[in-house]
């Protein structure tokens, strides 16, 4: 699924980065004489973030600079990433799964509105300055491998990593022709035909006799991306390609694998999806996944 831009072009998004912004002015000089011992990757329950000399990311979210005196830190957005752009618009505007700066914003506004960007440009202005703003200086403290920033604990290196090291990784779903056959009569695509007919189809297409229908991919950073096999595309001759259909977040509880189908940040709509056993990933509408 993709992303679209809603009226005016853009929409004000609250930080889910744990931590509130506003517009502060920019810190002048160059370089980073800050507290080192932020560097590195830190996590919570929702997430990570990370800290790298002067640059900090929330990944598929935010990222941009920050600037630290006596354990006090002030954070700026730079770039917004295109997976949290919710909702439909007039224009039909579907942002990539990329990163954006205020600039590259502005343009879409203005190229998407054409004449009618000048009788909005002070509001759309005003929320792009909202969106990229830069926090107040806020208290944190680090201890070892824990990190207390704005009142949220984080944990530096293993911890959601080490105990989510079960998901991370290649996930497949697998079909003989007979599952694909019924699969495809479960769902309709050629009504009034049997079972039998559409294994006779399969071979026709030269459809291998175990086919990848679906893929996942867990990433570190808590971030399963989907990849799924156009099954109308098999029929009309356009082949075996995988469709991407969303990037979305991932959290665990236990063996179970709970998936953000919402948009927007980290927790906007986390549901169920399967459960770990081995190296078999079952999902709660029957099937399962094996990990490569």
């Amino acid at each position: 699924m993709k992303n679209k831009l809603k009226l005016l072009g853009i929409i004000a998004l609250a930080a889910v980065i744990g931590f509130s912004v506003i517009s502060c002015p920019e810190p002048e000089g160059d370089g980073f004489s800050g507290d080192k011992s932020l560097n590195g990757t830190w996590e919570d329950e929702w997430g990570v973030i990370k800290f790298n000399d002067g640059n900090w990311e929330r990944p598929f979210e935010y990222k941009g600079t920050y600037t630290t005196n006596n354990n006090k830190i002030t954070i700026k957005i730079t770039h917004i990433h295109g997976n949290l752009f919710e909702g439909e618009n007039e224009f039909g505007y579907v942002f990539a799964s990329i990163w954006y700066t205020k600039t590259d914003l502005l343009n879409i506004a203005k190229n998407e509105l054409g004449s009618n960007f000048n009788s909005v440009k002070e509001e759309i202005e005003s929320e792009l300055n909202e969106m990229f703003s830069e926090s107040p200086a806020m208290d944190y403290y680090v201890d070892g491998n824990t990190l207390i920033l704005a009142g949220d604990t984080y944990t530096k290196g293993s911890g959601e990593k080490e105990k989510d090291a079960s998901i991370v990784g290649t996930w497949v779903m697998e079909m003989n022709h007979r599952q694909l056959a019924e699969m495809v009569i479960d769902s309709e695509l050629l009504p009034g035909i049997t079972v039998a007919q559409v294994e006779a189809m399969l071979q026709t297409y030269n459809v291998p006799s175990k086919l990848t229908v679906a893929r996942l991919v867990f990433t570190e950073d808590h971030v399963a991306s989907y990849s799924i096999i156009n099954i109308d595309e098999i029929f009309l001759g356009g082949g075996l390609d995988m469709e991407e259909d969303f990037v979305k977040a991932y959290m665990m509880d236990g063996n179970d694998v709970i998936v953000d189908f919402g948009y927007g940040g980290y927790g906007d709509g986390y549901e169920y999806f399967g459960t770990i056993s081995g190296n078999k990933l079952n999902v709660y509408y029957g099937g399962s996944y094996t990990k490569q």
